[in-house]
């Protein structure tokens, strides 16, 4: 019998070339045979930044907890229990080219009322993004006992460069207690929180917080702050203990140095009496020195029983230098009537995300309601987003914003498509936006680049001739301007000198 021959021996050097090359790359795997490294994210390994904005997604409790060990927030741990609550990622968490730079609930957690897990062992020191996404944590636990200078809550700690936004405590309890001195910093977010770190639009809502012991500082959301808090608040129920130098406030214990409380609110109970000479509870804040400051703040006299006409405590004490406070304490009444952006919220609109137009952070309810925040969705809802699909191309969907681009320049006169234009024009075809030092226009980061269709377009016969984009001796357009498949009807040129032409040059 005849083999066809001619056709097998080709494949088998074939067959034996790909063995050859898989041997050769078993060769280049480090112990333990897994791959290195890659350079992007592959078949088989799970995307833990999923939107691609260097936050590392957090949906459960153990990823959470896992954060300890990975307090810069690079993705880069390897301790045993952040590679069990990231599996499958051989290096990579699924974010950029640049890297990760911190973390991100995806869902509202909460803590289990028994098993692993019931009992929260405070965080260290974070040094990174936390973004709540406007989330919730509920039913937070810590009990600790006994040390010096230790610092409690969610996060011991924030360093420079700590920032925790739009995230939410529920219901949580909190109980420190030692019966040696300096027993630290004690709240429900943060114990201290150093030069450097911030807080924004988050807030502790219910629950109990309690630290027993000399020299401590207790608040609703953190014990002492060297750092920046905004529109935040807190209605945690503080029972401060009777340590001789206790400084406790409703949303922080002690503010100072470069510390800053900026348009929040404390009304949750503070009780019990202060005892020693430089004990001070207070509504807001239970002392402020060394130039810490306090604006467009307020707390609720009638439920934290603190009687203090400003909400502080302590206003400098044994040399010390206060700063401004600007800290108003007021009935119940007063912090819930208004129901917008008005009476004492007046100026609390902030501009917290780079908007000069204010972030609208606070949600106001009925006139028998305090003020809560808005999460990242509801104020977006509220602010006009003209790059809705976030590839930092600006709408176009009608001739009145077409013709707009035309405005849209530089300082080097190129049409250069960020949307930063203040004409008259631009403004009244891209309304309520930006027209001061910043212009977001809703592109990421505020970073524009140029325009794109979202609809067909037609000139009318009526129409004045259009003057052809770009069309001055020395402008250029320089941006991308995508037409999506989109189609212009019936343009009409008509030009006497310059370039012709949709776009001129």
């Amino acid at each position: 019998m005849n083999y066809p021959t001619a056709g097998i021996i080709p494949k088998l050097i074939a067959l034996l070339a790909l063995l050859a090359a898989i041997g050769a790359a078993a060769l280049l795997l480090p112990a333990g045979g897994n791959p290195p490294p890659a350079a992007a994210q592959t078949i088989g390994q799970t995307d833990y930044d999923r939107n691609d904005n260097g936050l590392i997604d957090i949906s459960s409790i153990a990823q959470l907890n896992a954060i300890r060990h990975d307090l810069d927030g690079d993705g880069r741990a390897t301790h045993a229990d952040y590679l069990a609550a990231f599996p499958d990622r051989t290096g990579l968490m699924g974010c950029p080219a640049s890297g990760c730079n911190g973390y991100e609930l995806t869902q509202s957690l909460t803590f289990p009322a028994s098993g692993l897990h019931s009992t929260w062992t405070p965080a260290g020191r974070l040094r990174t993004t936390f973004h709540g996404n406007g989330y919730t944590i509920s039913d937070l636990r810590i009990e600790q006992s006994g040390g010096d200078n230790i610092h409690v809550g969610l996060f011991r700690e924030m360093g420079n460069g700590g920032y925790i936004r739009d995230l939410g405590l529920i219901d949580p309890a909190v109980t420190s207690t030692t019966g040696q001195t300096n027993l630290g910093n004690t709240g429900a977010l943060v114990g201290r929180i150093d030069t450097g770190g911030r807080i924004d639009t988050s807030y502790v809502q219910g629950g109990r917080i309690h630290a027993d012991g000399d020299t401590a500082h207790v608040g609703g959301l953190a014990g002492y702050s060297r750092g920046v808090i905004r529109a935040s608040y807190s209605t945690a129920a503080l029972d401060p203990g009777t340590g001789v130098d206790t400084w406790a406030g409703s949303l922080v214990g002690w503010v100072r140095n470069a510390g800053r409380v900026i348009a929040s609110y404390g009304a949750g109970p503070v009780t019990g009496t202060p005892t020693g000479s430089n004990s001070y509870f207070a509504g807001l804040v239970g002392a402020v020195t060394n130039g810490g400051a306090i604006s467009l703040s307020y707390c609720d006299s009638q439920v934290s029983t603190r009687t203090q006409t400003n909400c502080v405590g302590l206003v400098g004490t044994g040399g010390a230098v206060a700063g401004p406070i600007t800290a108003t304490s007021t009935n119940t009444t007063g912090l819930q009537a208004p129901t917008d952006y008005e009476g004492i919220y007046e100026n609390w609109n902030i501009d917290l995300f780079d908007d000069p137009r204010g972030d609208h952070p606070w949600k106001f309810g009925t006139a028998t309601e305090y003020p809560t925040l808005n999460t990242p969705a509801q104020r977006a809802a509220l602010l006009p987003d003209y790059d809705r699909d976030d590839d930092g191309l600006i709408e176009i969907a009608s001739l009145a914003q077409l013709d707009a681009i035309r405005d849209d320049i530089n300082d080097d006169g190129h049409i250069d498509g960020k949307g930063d234009a203040t004409s008259t024009a631009f403004i009244a075809a891209f309304p309520d936006r930006a027209t001061s030092t910043n212009y977001l226009m809703g592109c990421p980061d505020g970073e524009c680049k140029g325009y794109e269709l979202t609809a067909d377009l037609t000139f009318s016969a009526t129409a004045t001739a259009w003057t052809p984009l770009a069309n001055q001796q020395g402008r250029t357009f320089k941006a991308d301007f995508d037409g999506n498949g989109h189609t212009i009807t019936d343009l009409r040129v008509s030009v006497t000198a310059g370039y012709a032409g949709l776009f001129g040059r």
